[in-house]
């Protein structure tokens, strides 16, 4: 049985990877709009370099007809005997063009929906005809860092920890994480608009953090570096943004409010600014934090 994927191309392709993972098609589609065609070229990149076949295809993101007559274009050139949608991406408009290929499509066929609340990751499986849910199904860890940023980067490097004086608590702040994560990098950069301390997975979730010591652990700049750094024009809303710092938030009411109107993770040790150190205790709050946020050992 020939199995062909038809996905829905969004901002986030992180919906669009991992059910390819699990699912492992012979061919993919990636349905995308000349607005999203810049996510659809990564991620055909990427899954060619995994083995996989991947096709583009345009359609219209306000449009069913083209959309449909796109979809159903392509696969006339493939001789598929089994279908599955992903509707995960995609605008709502896109969503109906690909129900209606599927409805259309005489031979079988499944929907899929991709979601990572609470989990690693779950597939949901529905009947395109009458739309009832046959399946969940949760994810295995898939996922690589490097599959992560090339889909969602393109091209980036890592540089390691900084060189000025808060190098010291970055290394311990790594150190204190890298037994407990499945992979840690540090200094990620992007040309020169993307620059974040640490990037680091568990299964299929990843987590960046910005690490304050000093006068800068009591400012606005981190949370601001994780804003960008978390927004759909770089490593998107999938990923998981704390900010260390070696202080206590206690005063700063203001920073700790907006920090969390961001979803940011704040997680204080002042340990280190007092001591120099990191006690016990605040590298099990730092674990338990991590762990926590990104489901470790989930």
């Amino acid at each position: 049985m020939t199995t062909v994927l038809i996905n829905l191309i969004g901002e986030q392709p992180a919906p669009n990877l991992l059910p390819v993972y699990e699912l492992r098609p012979d061919k993919t589609l990636l349905v995308a709009t000349e607005r999203t065609k810049p996510v659809a070229k990564r991620l055909a990149q990427r899954l060619r370099e995994k083995g996989y076949q991947a096709e583009i295809v345009l359609g219209e993101a306000y449009d069913v007809e083209t959309t449909v007559c796109s979809i159903q274009q392509a696969l006339r050139a493939d001789k598929a005997t089994r279908l599955v949608g992903n509707f995960t991406g995609g605008t709502k408009v896109m969503v109906l063009a690909l129900l209606r290929a599927l409805q259309e499509w005489p031979r079988d066929k499944q929907l899929v929906y991709f979601r990572t609340e609470g989990s690693q990751g779950m597939l949901y499986f529905f009947d395109p005809d009458s739309l009832n849910g046959r399946e969940v199904r949760l994810l295995d860890q898939t996922l690589t860092l490097e599959d992560y940023l090339k889909v969602y980067l393109g091209d980036y490097r890592f540089e390691g920890p900084g060189v000025g004086p808060g190098r010291a608590f970055e290394i311990t702040i790594a150190e204190a994480l890298a037994p407990v994560v499945d992979e840690l990098y540090q200094g990620l950069r992007k040309g020169g608009a993307l620059d974040i301390d640490l990037v680091f997975r568990c299964g299929n979730q990843v987590g960046i953090a910005e690490v304050k010591s000093g006068k800068k652990a009591k400012k606005k700049e981190g949370i601001d570096q994780l804003n960008t750094a978390g927004g759909r024009d770089f490593l998107g809303t999938y990923v998981k943004k704390f900010l260390i710092v070696d202080t206590s938030w206690k005063e700063l009411t203001n920073l700790r409010e907006l920090a969390e109107a961001r979803n940011i993770v704040l997680i204080e040790l002042p340990s280190f600014g007092q001591k120099g150190f990191l006690d016990e205790t605040d590298k099990q709050t730092l674990v338990n934090a991590v762990r926590s946020k990104l489901l470790c050992g989930a």
